[in-house]
């Protein structure tokens, strides 16, 4: 951060409370929603700049700042050379042209194009930021913001009564809101998110077929892969399990409903199959079996580092690690667990670990005791009843185990598993809420 920051970032963060202001007051005034807007965003501001602080002078570098050395290229490259910059935007990593080489080659994440898709992201943003790191750190976690509003917005149409809870799983979770706040990958994967599963959401629940949900559906779905596939992977089968609780509580007749239920299924789960698999013929580094090889890198990465830099206590294991099929699904168990509920208090190495270990210990204490109120049945039960609750809760474990197989690492886990602690969250709410609304006791109050 520079003195320039120090001028800059205060105008922009006005202005931003300008819009914010003027859109609450236009969109949400005298709703339920409109005591949560500003405290929501500011969150995710204040979480975003202590990213940066602590990146510059607690670990003194990474990732972030690759991302905004490559961001500043690009801007660079406007200013000199228009075209060029604007045939960057649409390069994938590695490929290059006369024009373009002078820049991309400058870029140390040009070979990676997870990485690259974040940088170009970025480098759009730069041209209202002036590429001032402080200024684009709010853009990223506004657009984080954005996403993840969408979602609270959702949950809150659906069961208004419940709206204080959401606020909470949404916006208030220490790990969301600081991880998923500055110039990084799952900044962007928070907000895409958030877009992809609202736009479905107005398409298939509220039957609003306009044209900007579809957009909106293709274009977040499109960046999603290019950053991080498996997520997507992850959530168009969880989508489609959504849809079929919600058809199949449209029909009445129990009997009816059972006979139609395995039909139900194979419709769904072969809806999920084409979209994966239209998804793989367009790119084969989005089929599973590209997936296995760079689930496989990850392992082997993290485990590396651990080697190199000895960090005790950074690293953990499931077993020797494996990309087989039969591999992964024997440590289904110990991947959710490690991803929802570790590192244990007993295996921090700093403070920014004990956050981590603190917030997981009050996760574990949550769950039990959710379960211990609906009992193993009523779990089952209340979700095949609530297709957002169906969505939320195979969603948060199904990417729990994903980013609990591949990972390796604590201090990656910490990040990668975002996306799922808020849907967890609010799925462990919603089976509460009818736990007690079937045993008739209040629920307004209840925020624990």
């Amino acid at each position: 951060m520079t003195n320039f920051d120090l001028f800059l970032a205060p105008l922009y963060l006005l202005v931003i409370y300008m819009f914010a202001y003027n859109h609450r007051s236009r969109h949400y005034k005298g709703t339920i929603l409109e005591p949560y807007y500003l405290p929501a965003l500011s969150i995710h501001i204040v979480g975003g700049l202590l990213f940066g602080m602590v990146y510059q002078f607690y670990y003194r570098g990474g990732d972030t700042f690759y991302f905004y050395q490559g961001i500043e290229v690009i801007f660079k490259a406007f200013w000199e050379n228009p075209g060029a910059a604007i045939e960057m935007l649409f390069l994938d990593g590695l490929e290059w042209t006369p024009s373009t080489a002078r820049y991309t080659s400058q870029v140390w994440w040009f070979r990676d194009d997870n990485s690259w898709t974040v940088i170009k992201f970025g480098g759009l943003l730069s041209l209202i930021s002036f590429a001032n790191f402080s200024v684009l750190t709010m853009l990223f976690s506004c657009f984080s913001f954005w996403g993840s509003w969408k979602m609270f917005k959702m949950f809150a149409e659906w069961r208004p009564e419940m709206v204080r809870q959401f606020a909470i799983a949404f916006f208030f979770i220490p790990s969301v809101f600081f991880w998923g706040s500055g110039i990084m990958k799952d900044t962007v994967m928070l907000g895409a998110l958030g877009a992809i599963v609202y736009c479905y959401y107005m398409i298939v629940f509220k039957k609003d077929r306009r044209i900007k949900y579809f957009i909106g559906l293709i274009f977040f779905s499109f960046l999603m892969l290019k950053i991080r596939s498996f997520v997507f992977f992850t959530l168009a089968p969880t989508l489609m399990l959504g849809t079929y609780v919600l058809i199949s509580n449209k029909i009445k007749s129990a009997a009816l409903r059972t006979f139609l239920a395995p039909f139900l299924i194979a419709i769904m789960a072969a809806g999920a199959t084409f979209m994966i698999n239209a998804t793989a013929n367009v790119n084969a580094r989005y089929s599973l079996g590209s997936l296995e090889k760079r689930a496989h890198d990850t392992q082997w990465w993290h485990t590396r580092v651990q080697e190199i830099e000895g960090v005790e206590g950074s690293a953990y294991t499931l077993g020797a690690p494996t990309t087989s099929y039969a591999g992964m699904v024997a440590r289904f168990p110990m991947a959710v667990n490690v991803a929802l509920f570790r590192p244990y208090l007993w295996e921090i190495n700093g403070p920014i670990m004990l956050q981590a270990a603190l917030e997981s210990l009050t996760i574990l204490v949550l769950t039990l005791v959710t379960i211990k109120r609906t009992g193993l049945g009523g779990l089952v039960r209340y979700t095949m009843k609530d297709p957002l609750l169906a969505f939320a809760l195979s969603f948060a474990i199904l990417y729990a185990f994903g980013v609990g197989v591949t990972s390796y690492n604590f201090g990656a886990l910490v990040r990668y598993k975002i996306p799922a602690i808020p849907l967890y969250i609010t799925a462990l709410y919603l089976l509460r809420y009818y736990a007690n609304r079937d045993k008739n006791e209040p629920v307004l109050d209840k925020t624990e």
